[in-house]
């Protein structure tokens, strides 16, 4: 495991994700697509991507995974209960309260995995990762919510699909583990990737949506596949891989503090004091945990 590799990796997925969640909500608020169309499309539009990559980079890993089927079965179902729910109970989320309550609700995902790392490993909780686990969750809300608790909208549904999001993001790291002692990252993200969107899309009926295509709209749907689904997710997955499960899920918490400074920078949106103070715990977070 190369621990630096891990967390470069688990910060640029952060940044990825960001950048293409700004343009996507640009693009939703464009109001010519829809969500439940946007997301499968973007996940297929992303796994065939990188299965082309992949086949003309390595083709006889793709193969070897395609002919070991219960590898295959389980890069499939990494991709349904990791990439594709995780995108669906957040949009839940969203429906039952705000993006606010669902960002903070999705970044409870280390404390999990702080706590499986825990009871497979049959150790103690170390005292840097519950400092790591305190800072990244104070952080990120203090970021979503401006230093303001009314930000959130709590209620019962939200609660329960908040901490759905946090799951399965904690499903999304565990899941593939394994897979990445044998593959290559890339390999079986487009996998994932390509069975996340076919059951959504098949469960959205994506088909059925009326869309208005435009210049502009296809561009921000191409950045949103490009970052979003090919690059934040291969980043991710690599960080997992090289830093573990739960150091890749406190890494990756990068996404609100980008998102800020995206904003800040490119949507003339000032950074308030609270946000400041949210940015640099999410920053401790990350110089505590990367300690031996």
């Amino acid at each position: 495991m190369n621990r630096k590799k891990g967390i470069v990796c688990g910060l640029l997925s952060g940044m990825f994700w960001a950048f293409s969640s700004t343009v996507g909500q640009v693009v939703l608020q464009g109001g010519t697509v829809s969500t439940e169309w946007l997301i499968p499309v973007r996940m297929l539009s992303g796994g065939m991507l990188l299965t082309a990559v992949v086949w003309f980079t390595d083709k006889e890993e793709l193969i070897s995974l395609w002919n070991h089927k219960k590898d295959f079965l389980w890069a499939c179902l990494a991709g349904i209960c990791g990439n594709m729910m995780i995108q669906y109970m957040f949009f839940r989320t969203v429906q039952a309260s705000n993006a606010t309550t669902a960002t903070v609700f999705q970044f409870l995902a280390p404390i999990l995995l702080v706590g499986y790392s825990c009871i497979t490993e049959k150790r103690r909780v170390k005292r840097r990762e519950i400092l790591a686990c305190i800072l990244v969750v104070a952080g990120v809300a203090l970021v979503c919510t401006h230093g303001n608790p009314n930000e959130m909208s709590i209620t019962p549904d939200a609660i329960r699909m908040g901490l759905l999001i946090a799951v399965f993001m904690a499903i999304h790291s565990l899941l593939p583990k394994k897979l990445y002692d044998r593959y290559s990252a890339q390999t079986v993200l487009c996998v994932s990737l390509l069975a996340g969107g076919l059951v959504l899309g098949l469960c959205t009926g994506a088909w059925t949506y009326s869309v208005n295509l435009s210049l502009s709209t296809v561009l921000g749907i191409s950045v949103t596949v490009v970052f979003g689904c090919v690059l934040g997710y291969l980043m991710y997955g690599i960080s997992v891989k090289e830093a573990g499960p739960a150091g890749a899920s406190v890494y990756c918490s990068s996404e609100p503090v980008f998102a800020a400074l995206i904003s800040a920078l490119f949507l003339s949106m000032p950074l308030g004091i609270f946000d400041v103070i949210g940015l640099a715990m999410v920053v401790g977070s990350v110089v505590v945990l990367s300690k031996e």
